[in-house]
């Protein structure tokens, strides 16, 4: 083979591999959040909220009285709670309705106005992870907060949001505001946005 056909065929060989690596190097770059992955993030900072609504006292015996009526519909609640009423109280949700919640919530109190709260829970058909410090003032009709990091299933990727909120309840209904970072997060490409959410009020039943 002659000096010129070698080269040739070397090239041919090269130029195949060196596109590959560019098509990556482009498809690393950052994709921005969408309005659907910024939807889903509002929706799921404001599922915790209603999840957390019923908690105004850092009393187990109250609260776990506040999720099976919070959560009622007639005679029947759907949420199911067990306490050792000192010191944590796990509610379990099977709800239906404009805010369909379900899975689990474990709330550990740590102060006489602090819970620390650990939830899995699908929400309007959108799967979260949560891990959150809920504060609780002594007076139940003043506003209530919670700091945290959520973990959402969105439509193409992960994402993390680390959120803040405060709201006040009325019956099945809560006016919350809420702000943070979200997080996008895929096998290739990864995107950070804030978030805002002013006085907006929500039912769940």
């Amino acid at each position: 083979m002659s000096l010129s056909m070698l080269r040739l065929v070397s090239l041919s060989l090269v130029l195949p591999f060196a596109a590959c690596v560019t098509d990556d190097a482009s498809s690393s770059s950052s994709e921005p959040i969408s309005k659907e992955e910024s939807a889903v993030t509002t929706q799921a900072v404001e599922g915790t909220v209603v999840a957390m609504a019923p908690v105004t006292s850092t009393s187990p015996a109250t609260i776990a009285a506040a999720y099976k009526a919070a959560f009622a519909a007639g005679a029947a609640s759907c949420a199911t709670v067990a306490t050792d009423n000192l010191s944590y109280v796990n509610v379990t949700l099977a709800c239906t309705g404009p805010l369909a919640t379900s899975g689990s919530i474990h709330l550990q109190l740590t102060s006489p106005t602090t819970i620390e709260v650990t939830s899995d829970l699908m929400i309007g058909g959108v799967a979260i992870d949560g891990s959150l410090e809920v504060s609780i003032p002594v007076d139940p009709s003043a506003e209530r907060t919670f700091h945290g990091e959520l973990s959402i299933t969105g439509p193409r990727r992960m994402l993390t949001a680390d959120a803040t909120a405060s709201w006040v309840s009325n019956g099945s209904c809560v006016t919350y505001s809420a702000s943070g970072n979200v997080e996008a997060v895929g096998p290739v490409r990864s995107a950070q946005s804030t978030f805002a959410v002013n006085a907006r009020t929500v039912c769940h039943q």
